[in-house]
């Protein structure tokens, strides 16, 4: 079975070099960010004074990377002279992580690629993270976050008694591979030397799976987005304030179409007002969404035309703004007075723990099914589920009606929020007892 996953990891990266020379962005970055990687790392790895070994935390992309953040910075607040290595599978990871670095990071430290999944560059990985003269990568264990279990690189470390954990792992029933087909990789998951899953719905799917031992450290999440909290609070958007300007506030964010189209319908209240964070534009797209507001007689600004990460121009008056940039959500999720988040129609909702970590009242769509979280929130009283588009429209506008229930729900969201905290510091822990 390795042979069969090490030959479609050659399909898989042949077409991967095969779509960056035929131009394809994403396709350049990931060939990219493997040419440099490599050689980054070997010299940071040589550079290590005597008895220094990396601290490996590997996250797919800018998503786990949020849940590493806070596990890292706990470890190093335990560890001050720990020297990370983080790696990333995506470009798209890579590339956020080197515009915007955790206070934390320091010099010391290295960020590279990970390899493909298989053995030549698990092998070429390994040569960079091993001394000169020396047999043995200087790894003092590796961390992956969520799902980033791949065979031939575990195998290799395991291989030189380097330990490797799993931690917010999320381990649903019937996706893989906890599903036919999938029996060889999850073997692979039991030789781990520790799972570390956010609740008890993961644990029991893995021990159905034959795979016993895991231990429930919850999510580091909950911690991320409570840091973001504070950090809005120490420094708030005074000219989103000021747009805002005393109205209620409803923010449809990582809005598809089907949202966006609910809140058109909406007999939106006079003193309220709307940001509309669309998950994917064009400028077409941008001008068209401008354009239909106007019709239903609410005039809408555009972000980029005053706004960018280094500038705060005033915003004029308007009823509507539409933002077309990224990296802006949670700042905005902190002036909300009420969220619609998105996906819900669709292939499944985005992240609903910002607004409710912000104490903002959530609504989504009807496909959150394996979202544990927003049943949770649900429960709690914080997240509505509407099952179609006119149900979200009656159910906005009719919420709007009663502000004080408005901000009770808000207020449930951010309890449950912070009621899961503290995730990142038993991680941490675990971490530090490798």
């Amino acid at each position: 079975m390795r042979t069969v996953h090490s030959f479609f990891m050659t399909i898989y990266g042949g077409l991967l070099w095969l779509a960056s020379s035929c131009g394809h962005k994403k396709a350049k970055g990931w060939v990219k960010m493997r040419r440099q990687g490599w050689l980054v790392l070997s010299e940071a790895t040589n550079g290590l004074s005597a008895g220094d070994q990396w601290h490996a935390v590997h996250c797919a992309s800018v998503g786990e990377f949020e849940q590493a953040r806070p596990v890292m910075e706990a470890y190093r607040k335990a560890n001050p002279t720990a020297r990370f290595l983080l790696t990333f599978f995506s470009p798209s990871g890579w590339n956020a992580f080197h515009k915007q670095q955790p206070e934390w990071w320091t010099e010391r430290d290295c960020v590279a690629p990970s390899p493909l999944d298989r053995p030549r560059h698990v092998r070429q990985f390994l040569a960079a993270a091993t001394r000169t003269e020396e047999s043995i990568p200087a790894i003092a264990w590796l961390a992956l976050v969520k799902y980033e279990v791949w065979p031939n690189w575990l195998a290799a470390l395991q291989k030189k008694e380097v330990p490797c954990v799993v931690f917010a792992a999320h381990a649903v029933e019937g996706r893989w591979p906890f599903r036919a087909g999938g029996a060889w990789y999850r073997k692979v998951w039991g030789k781990l030397d520790a799972i570390w899953v956010q609740h008890e719905q993961s644990k029991e799917t893995l021990i159905r799976c034959g795979i016993p031992g895991a231990k429930v450290m919850g999510d580091p999440r909950f911690d991320r987005v409570l840091q973001t909290v504070q950090e809005s609070a120490q420094h708030p958007d005074e000219q989103l304030i000021r747009w805002i300007n005393s109205r209620t506030c409803v923010v449809l964010g990582s809005a598809w179409k089907p949202e966006a189209e609910s809140m058109l319908a909406v007999n939106w209240p006079e003193n309220t007002c709307v940001i509309v964070v669309p998950h994917e534009w064009t400028s077409d797209s941008i001008v068209a969404q401008k354009e239909a507001w106007k019709k239903r007689g609410r005039e809408a600004v555009v972000w980029s035309d005053y706004r960018s990460i280094n500038s705060d121009a005033a915003l004029p008056p308007s009823q509507v703004l539409i933002v077309d940039a990224m990296g802006f959500l949670t700042r905005i999720y902190a002036v909300a007075n009420a969220a619609v988040v998105g996906g819900g129609f669709g292939s499944g909702i985005h992240n609903t723990l910002e607004p409710a970590a912000h104490g903002v009242p959530i609504w989504v769509g009807p496909n959150c099914g394996r979202f544990l979280e927003a049943q949770l929130l649900e429960s709690s009283g914080g997240l509505c589920i509407v099952n179609s588009e006119e149900a979200l429209t009656a159910s906005v506008q009719h919420a709007l009606l009663d502000l004080e229930e408005l901000k009770e729900k808000g207020l449930q969201a951010q309890l449950f929020a912070k009621a899961n905290a503290g995730s990142a510091q038993r991680i941490a822990s675990g971490l530090q007892s490798l």
